[in-house]
């Protein structure tokens, strides 16, 4: 009985606006509240499905733009080969470069909307030869336009056996992708070579993430150049992004060994239907 008399009293009590009589509730209040709480809700999470969707569209369109640039570099590259004769070697490693730097400033705004951070920058280093002493050496030939246009003035090559390319030719045989979560940190551990731009330009990169650009001869994978993917904010980076990165390797790997190899076949024919000086 006791309980029968409990809840008619309650029942009572919200009939009449009230639960206690030291706690009162307007009932009229709630139904006011309660749909404003459930539409302000609703209206974040449509808000955000939104950014989502607008970002994933953003993600998938800059992957469609950088294949579209890429064709258009070795049209271009066709093109001038066909109609331009005795088309110097250099030329041919500025259409190189020029594609590269196509491929860093789409990878840029690829990595941007992936990491949500506009700062995130693509830089590319090939190998080349040095002709002092036929070492093998890793140079910047191309980064994307938000990297400070100075590092060109002062950009060091680095050894291929050691630091990040010793990495990829002795512990990891052209596989793999490094991160870099703290780039101070791995200076003073050892396990990350500082060059003297990272001395000029100590805000730029705080921390990045690393892959070979490998070639396929039919016998083996060759390194033919490392892709940086750098940030000035620490946490950018993480697993997650990974095979963004592999993908962009080998997708550059594969447009620099067709771009060589529509430049020998062009320089590989007769001098009166056009072709390349030494």
């Amino acid at each position: 009985m006791g309980i029968i008399t409990l809840a008619s009293t309650l029942a009572v009590g919200l009939l009449s606006y009230e639960v206690f009589p030291h706690a009162v509730v307007k009932l009229s209040l709630l139904f006011i509240i309660a749909p404003i709480a459930l539409g302000s809700t609703l209206m974040w999470l449509l808000y955000y499905l939104r950014i989502r969707s607008v970002r994933s569209l953003g993600v998938k369109h800059s992957l469609h733009q950088l294949t579209h640039d890429v064709r258009d570099a070795n049209t271009r590259l066709w093109e001038k080969l066909t109609k331009e004769p005795n088309f110097s070697v250099e030329q041919i490693n500025k259409e190189i470069t020029y594609l590269l730097t196509t491929i860093c400033n789409n990878a840029s705004i690829h990595f941007q909307l992936l990491t949500n951070n506009k700062f995130v920058g693509i830089a590319i280093r090939l190998v080349a030869i040095r002709e002092a002493d036929g070492a093998l050496v890793y140079k910047t030939v191309a980064r994307s336009k938000n990297l400070n246009k100075d590092r060109e003035l002062t950009s060091e090559a680095i050894e291929g056996n050691s630091g990040i390319p010793g990495f990829f030719t002795k512990e990891k045989p052209a596989q793999g992708i490094l991160i870099y979560y703290d780039v101070k940190e791995a200076i003073q551990e050892g396990t990350y070579t500082k060059t003297k731009n990272d001395e000029l330009f100590p805000g730029e990169v705080a921390t990045l993430m690393v892959a070979p650009l490998n070639a396929w001869s039919g016998i083996k994978e060759d390194i033919i150049g490392l892709m940086y993917v750098t940030s000035p904010n620490k946490g950018t980076f993480d697993a997650t992004h990974i095979d963004a990165l592999a993908f962009m390797a080998d997708l550059t790997a594969a447009a620099i060994s067709n771009t060589v190899e529509i430049a020998s076949l062009m320089c590989g024919r007769e001098s009166s239907e056009g072709g390349c000086n030494e």
